[in-house]
C-alpha cells in the first residue's frame, strides 16, 4: 500500500485503505478508490455494476457510484460513521436481509463498511465483495 501510494503520487488525501484498494478524498464530495490487486479490480467493477444495474429499492442502500475506469472508481463521499449500538446492529441485520431477498449476497457487510447519510439512512460504502446471484 505504501509503495502504491508513493508511485501514484496523487495530490489527494488518502482517507482509507485495505489489502486491495486505496481510498482518496477528492475534496469535492467524492472519493476515488484505486485497486491494488486483482480483487481490488473486481471490487471496483462490482461496485459500479451493482449500483448501476440494481433496482431503486436496493440502490438506495448503496453509496452512489459516479464513474469508473480501469482500476478506479469514483463514489459519493459519505463519512458519517455508524457507531456500535444495538439498534445499528439490528439495522445492519435488516439490511442484510434486504440484499439477500434481492438475490445479492452481501459479503463483508459490517458496521465498518456502512455509513449514515444526512437523513440518517444506513448505506453501504464498500460493497465490492457483494455477489449478485
Amino acid at each position: 500500500m505504501k509503495l502504491a501510494q508513493s508511485v501514484l503520487s496523487l495530490p489527494y488525501e488518502m482517507i482509507g485503505h485495505g489489502f486491495n484498494r486505496i481510498v482518496y478524498n477528492l475534496a469535492n464530495g467524492y472519493v476515488l478508490k484505486i485497486a491494488l490487486s486483482d480483487i481490488g479490480l473486481l471490487s471496483n467493477y462490482r461496485e459500479f455494476e451493482l449500483f448501476h444495474n440494481s433496482d431503486l429499492n436496493i440502490r438506495q442502500y448503496l453509496c452512489p457510484v459516479l464513474e469508473a475506469g480501469e482500476g478506479w472508481v469514483v463514489m459519493q463521499k459519505i463519512d458519517r460513521k455508524v457507531p456500535m449500538r444495538m439498534r445499528n446492529v439490528r439495522s445492519l441485520s435488516d439490511l442484510t436481509m434486504k440484499f439477500l431477498m434481492n438475490r445479492i449476497v452481501p459479503v463483508d457487510l459490517r458496521l465498518g463498511n456502512v455509513a449514515f447519510t444526512h437523513d440518517h439512512q444506513m448505506v453501504v460504502i464498500d460493497y465490492g465483495l457483494f455477489i449478485k446471484v
